[in-house]
């Protein structure tokens, strides 16, 4: 892979020294490759591939550029990735598919799509869980994908209902979303049910993850079992309940499964194909934000 540092910088003024226009072109050239990372993951699911943070990265060789009269033409440098081997995943996923994938997943440049951010920490789970072993921060990182999914749920059901950006000043506490939201998908939820798949998520999931974080517990193998399950049966109820509370809350259901998925559910009918038109329309990526912020005056 190759990326090439700009060396035009937007923002820069002119009494921006050279050495802070380098780090920030340079943190410019990351920010893309990890957005580029950031939809590669999401389209292969492949969860050994990891973004890429500063502290891990090698040498970094900076160019300066001049023209035949010495004159500054701008900055350009070098980035030597370690050499990485093709995953499973490619086997898997034609050439003009993953073409689709990954143009979708870049084209949310302006906000990250927080159905990409859970698949991320999901991934990033199965990680720990499955090559390092490491339980604990997979319990982590599965709880972060969890809590991601439901305040997104929350969110946007306030968008559904017309809330504007005010809505992001109430944002309650994870045990009250999670309240919330399951009492409207339908399936209202209390600490003493036992049975249901946010029951058993907050049990075998969140509850161990608590323990873990604040009181220091390992965690065993079939504890991360358990929490695994817990997860995927609270991914397959939000996916269940979100089509079928689609004609109440249209864009959380978008945002869920796409109008493709919704197709393929016999569910893009009524207020959610209105929806749908109407977010064609704004020519917005970000259907999922309130109003004001995705159509600003």
């Amino acid at each position: 892979m190759e990326l090439i540092t700009p060396n035009v910088l937007p923002d820069a003024k002119p009494d921006t020294t050279p050495t802070e226009m380098a780090v920030r072109l340079f943190e410019r050239c990351l920010m893309a490759l990890n957005r580029f990372l950031g939809a590669y993951i999401v389209a292969t699911q492949d969860h050994a591939v990891r973004q890429v943070s500063p502290e891990a990265l090698g040498q970094y060789v900076l160019v300066e550029l001049r023209d035949a009269d010495s004159g500054p033409l701008g900055f350009s440098g070098i980035l030597t990735l370690p050499r990485a081997t093709l995953p499973e995943s490619f086997s898997k996923v034609g050439h003009d598919d993953m073409v689709v994938r990954l143009n979708v997943g870049m084209r949310h440049e302006g906000a990250a799509h927080p159905m990409d951010t859970v698949v991320l920490w999901q991934m990033r789970a199965l990680h720990y869980s499955e090559i390092t072993g490491d339980y604990e921060v997979a319990l982590m990182s599965l709880n972060t994908s969890a809590e991601v999914l439901l305040d997104a749920l929350w969110a946007t059901h306030r968008v559904d209902e017309g809330r504007d950006s005010s809505l992001y000043d109430s944002r309650p506490q994870f045990t009250k979303t999670l309240s919330v939201v399951a009492k409207e998908l339908g399936v209202p939820w209390t600490k003493d049910d036992p049975d249901s798949a946010w029951a058993v998520y907050f049990r075998d999931c969140y509850e161990l993850r608590n323990d873990t974080a604040h009181e220091g517990r390992h965690v065993t193998s079939e504890q991360l079992d358990a929490a695994i399950a817990a997860y995927d049966g609270l991914r397959r109820a939000v996916e269940e309940l979100t089509v079928a509370t689609a004609e109440s809350y249209p864009r959380t259901a978008i945002l869920v499964h796409s109008h493709v998925g919704l197709q393929e559910a016999g569910a893009l009918t009524g207020r959610v194909e209105q929806e749908l038109k109407a977010i064609q329309e704004e020519q917005v990526v970000a259907f999922w934000l309130p109003h004001d912020l995705r159509v600003p005056d």
